[in-house]
């Protein structure tokens, strides 16, 4: 599927919100491309990719366990969503849970060995998928895409953003297109 851009002149209307609100639905096609992809890949050790995105996100935490409202936080999901990730992966022997020394109501999380190994093979098998991705895109454009959703999540919750870069990162292609002689590869 292809999300087509638009230019200024073919959106019923401009501005700030506009362009926020196209952002949030491209972003919301990628979700769903992202995860109907990576729940068919995760499907093959009879994981969802939910509960492959808990594995990574527990993945180097052998010393330092997960909180699992940290864990409700990377994910982005509700407390009773995680809940239960974390109950089916431990059920697995791949997740162990603990309670924190300095508050037994919070429950820390880390990979056992087997989640561990777990990880390992399941990230070296899906390198044949993520591999086209990191040719299109390169390294370089999407540790930008990275830095700049972080720094958007970080505004969404309300935290102001001090480390602005005194020049766009990336510029966007309607931008690059309208030049004359640039190319879609062509620098900023």
């Amino acid at each position: 599927m292809f999300y087509p851009s638009a230019t200024s002149r073919d959106r019923p209307t401009s501005g700030p919100a506009a362009r926020w609100i196209e952002l949030a639905g491209r972003i919301s096609v990628c979700d769903r491309l992202f995860r109907r992809e990576l729940d068919e890949q995760a499907a093959r050790w009879q994981l969802s990719a939910s509960e492959l995105a808990t594995l990574c996100t527990c993945h180097d935490t052998t010393t330092n366990a997960l909180a699992q409202t940290e864990i409700v936080a990377i994910l982005a999901a509700s407390p009773a969503q995680v809940s239960g990730l974390v109950d089916r992966l431990r059920r697995r022997g791949v997740l162990q849970g603990r309670r924190a020394a300095d508050d037994r109501r919070r429950q820390l999380w880390h990979l056992t060995p087997l989640g561990q190994e777990m990880l390992r093979d399941v990230l070296a098998n899906l390198d044949d998928w993520a591999r086209p991705l990191e040719d299109e895109l390169g390294v370089e454009q999407s540790g930008a895409l990275t830095w700049l959703l972080d720094r958007l999540v970080r505004v969404l919750h309300g935290h102001p953003c001090d480390d602005r870069p005194t020049r766009p990162m990336l510029v966007p292609w309607d931008a690059q297109a309208a030049r004359p002689g640039a190319n879609r590869e062509g620098a900023a």
